[in-house]
C-alpha cells in the first residue's frame, strides 16, 4: 500500500513538515534555555539522538551529552556513538564506561520487568554521579533534556495511566527540559534535514 493509499483510507493529508518542525524547536529550546547549559543523557538511540542533534543546533556548546556505557549494546556500536556525535556534530560528549557496574548490578535477575527497573535505577544512580562531577567543570546545569516520544511515558504509568512496562523517564534537575521528538521525524531523521546515519550506513555500528 502506497502512501496516497494510506492517506485516503485514513482521510488525512500529510500534515507534518519535518524541516518546519525543526525550525520550531529550535527556536523554542532557544528561547527556553537562554544562555543556560542543559544536560542530557544520550544512549546512542533514535530517540535521545535526534534530541541531541536539536538541541546541539539550537545552542551549541551550552549542551553537555553524557554516555553511560553499559555494555549491552551492539559491537561497536559505543565507538559509532562518539564517533557520530563528537566527531561528526561537534557535540561536547562525556563517555562513561560502566560495563562492569550494570553487570554485576542485573547478574541472576530474569524477570524482564525487574531487570528494566534494577537497569534503569542503576543508570540514574550512575548519570546522577556523573552530574556532581559535571558541575565542578561546567557550573550549573540547569536544564535536563530527554528525548522520548509519548508512548514510552504513557506505558510508564505518568499521569495516571495504567503502567505497562517500565521505561528511563524519570525527574530530573529544577526546570526539566522536555524535547519530545516526532515518531515520523524521528524514524527518518536524514529526511527532516538533521543528517543522523541510517543503519544501513553504520553497520552493526549504527547509533
Amino acid at each position: 500500500m502506497n502512501q496516497a493509499e494510506k492517506e485516503r483510507l485514513a482521510r488525512v493529508g500529510r500534515t507534518f513538515n519535518a524541516k518546519k518542525y525543526i525550525a520550531e524547536e529550535i527556536e523554542a529550546i532557544r528561547k527556553q534555555v537562554g544562555n543556560r547549559k542543559v544536560l542530557l543523557a544520550m544512549s546512542g538511540g533514535v530517540d535521545s539522538s535526534v534530541c541531541a542533534v536539536l538541541l546541539q543546533k539550537a545552542i551549541g556548546k551550552q549542551l553537555v551529552c553524557v554516555f553511560v556505557d553499559h555494555g549491552c549494546m551492539r559491537l561497536n556500536e559505543a565507538k559509532a556513538v562518539k564517533k557520530v556525535f563528537k566527531g561528526k556534530f561537534g557535540i561536547n560528549l562525556i563517555q562513561i564506561d560502566a560495563e562492569a557496574r550494570f553487570l554485576k548490578k542485573a547478574k541472576g535477575i530474569t524477570d524482564p520487568e525487574l531487570k528494566r527497573k534494577c537497569i534503569g535505577g542503576e543508570f540514574i544512580k550512575v548519570f546522577a554521579d556523573v552530574a556532581r562531577d559535571l558541575k565542578k567543570k561546567f557550573g550549573d546545569i540547569d536544564f535536563l533534556g530527554q528525548g522520548t516520544i509519548y508512548p514510552d511515558i504513557i506505558e510508564s504509568g505518568v499521569g495516571g495511566n495504567k503502567a505497562v512496562k517500565a521505561h528511563h523517564n524519570g525527574p530530573g534537575p529544577r526546570g526539566p527540559l522536555h524535547r519530545r521528538a516526532h515518531q515520523g521525524e524521528a524514524r527518518h531523521p536524514q529526511a527532516g534535514g538533521l543528517h543522523l546515519p541510517r543503519r544501513d550506513e553504520e553497520g552493526e555500528a549504527r547509533p
